[in-house]
C-alpha cells in the first residue's frame, strides 16, 4: 500500500455548510466569557473593556447581517497558518473603517476561551455561530517551527499544528493587548508536544525520527501549483520522487487506471473533476473501495461538509495530500450556471 504526501494550503474559499449543533454549558456555573465584558457595536465588531482589543464578531469567511454571523451563500474560509499570514501581510483586510487587523497571539485568542460552555466554547452572545473548530494565532510553536499555536473551540483545548497541512478558522483582532490580572482559571489545556511527540504519522519509536529534515528545506525546488502549494502530480512525472508500491524492496509496477469521473451535485460551483490516473498513480483501488468511497452510483453522499469531518476525499486531502481549500484543483468543470468568477 502506498499513501501520497502533503503538501500546502491555499488561501481560498470553498463552498460548504457544516451545521451548527447546541451549546451545552455548565448549569449554575458563571461564564468565564460575561457579555457585560464586551462592548458590542453595530458594525459586526466588539470591544473587550477587560483586555482593550476589538474583535470582528465573526470569523473570517462569515458574514455579519447587523445580528449575527452567517455564511451568505454557504462560503466560508479556512487556512493554512502560511496562507493566513501571508495573505494578511499582502492584503490587509479593511473592516469597520480599519485596516491593522491581525490574527490573534495565544494570550489573546485564549481571552476568548470560556471553560463553562463547549461546542462552542465561547460566548456566543458576542460571537454568534462561532464554528466549534480550530482557531489559529498567530504564534508559531518555540519547540519546532514548523508548528504553531491553534486553540480547538469546540472545548477550549491548545496544541500546535503543523503550519503547512493543518486548515483552521481564522478570527482578526486589532489594538494593543492589555494583558488582565491573573485569576485563577480553569485548566483544560493539552500537553505541549514534544519535538518526538506521536502525531498520528511518525513512528515515536524510531531512532531515526530526530534526523528528519524540515519540510521547508526538504520540499525546496519541488513544482508548484498556481496557488503556491507542491504539485505531486508533476513531481511524479518528472522523476523528482519515486515512491514505492509496497514496504518492501522489489513490489510490482502500480496499476494505473485512465478514467476520469465528472461529480454534478455541486449547485453553483463548477462540477468536480475525479481522474483516476492522477490517484492511482499513488495508491492501489482497495485503499478506496469500498471501505471509503462505495464502487456504486449514488451510494456516495459527498459533501463538504462531511469531508472537512474527514470523510471520503478528506481522509487524505488536507492531510496527507494537497489542501481540499485548493477549490480550483477539483471544481474545475464549468457548467452554465458556474458563476463568471467563482474563487
Amino acid at each position: 500500500m502506498r499513501a501520497s504526501i502533503g503538501c500546502c494550503l491555499a488561501l481560498v474559499c470553498v463552498l460548504v455548510s457544516v451545521p451548527l449543533s447546541a451549546q451545552i454549558c455548565e448549569p449554575g456555573v458563571a461564564p468565564t466569557v460575561p457579555t457585560v465584558r464586551f462592548t458590542l457595536h453595530p458594525d459586526g465588531t466588539a470591544t473587550d473593556t477587560l483586555t482593550g482589543l476589538t474583535w470582528k464578531r465573526c470569523a473570517q469567511g462569515q458574514l455579519w447581517d447587523g445580528t449575527t454571523c452567517t455564511e451568505g451563500r454557504a462560503w466560508y474560509m479556512m487556512n493554512s497558518w502560511d496562507d493566513a499570514m501571508r495573505g494578511l501581510q499582502r492584503r490587509p483586510v479593511k473592516y469597520a473603517g480599519h485596516d491593522d487587523w491581525r490574527l490573534p497571539t495565544l494570550d489573546e485568542l485564549r481571552t476568548l476561551v470560556d471553560l463553562t460552555c463547549r461546542d462552542p466554547a465561547t460566548n456566543v452572545e458576542v460571537f454568534p455561530n462561532t464554528p466549534s473548530w480550530n482557531f489559529w494565532t498567530a504564534e508559531p510553536s518555540d519547540w519546532n517551527e514548523a508548528y504553531a499555536w491553534r486553540i480547538d473551540f469546540a472545548s477550549g483545548r491548545e496544541n500546535a499544528d503543523l503550519k503547512l497541512t493543518s486548515s483552521f478558522h481564522i478570527r482578526l483582532v486589532r489594538g494593543t493587548f492589555r494583558p488582565p490580572v491573573e485569576e485563577p482559571r480553569l485548566e483544560f489545556v493539552e500537553v505541549i508536544p514534544e519535538p518526538q511527540q506521536a502525531d498520528g504519522i511518525h513512528d515515536v519509536e524510531s531512532e531515526a525520527l530526530a534526523t528528519l529534515q524540515d519540510p521547508q528545506e526538504a520540499l525546496q525546488g519541488f513544482p508548484r501549483s498556481s496557488a503556491g502549494s507542491i504539485d505531486w502530480v508533476r513531481a511524479l512525472q518528472a522523476g523528482i520522487v519515486s515512491p514505492r508500491t509496497t514496504v518492501e524492496e522489489g513490489g510490482g509496477p502500480m496499476a494505473e487506471l485512465d478514467f476520469t469521473i465528472v461529480m454534478a451535485e455541486t449547485r453553483e460551483m463548477p462540477y468536480v473533476r475525479f481522474p483516476h490516473k492522477a490517484h492511482t498513480q499513488w495508491l492501489d483501488c482497495s485503499n478506496c473501495h469500498p471501505a471509503i468511497f462505495v464502487p456504486q452510483a449514488g451510494a456516495n453522499p459527498i459533501n463538504m461538509g462531511a469531508i472537512l469531518k474527514g470523510e471520503y476525499c478528506g481522509r487524505c486531502h488536507g492531510r496527507v495530500a494537497f489542501s481540499i481549500y485548493e477549490c480550483e484543483r477539483c471544481h474545475n468543470v464549468m457548467h452554465r450556471d458556474s458563476p463568471e468568477r467563482w474563487w
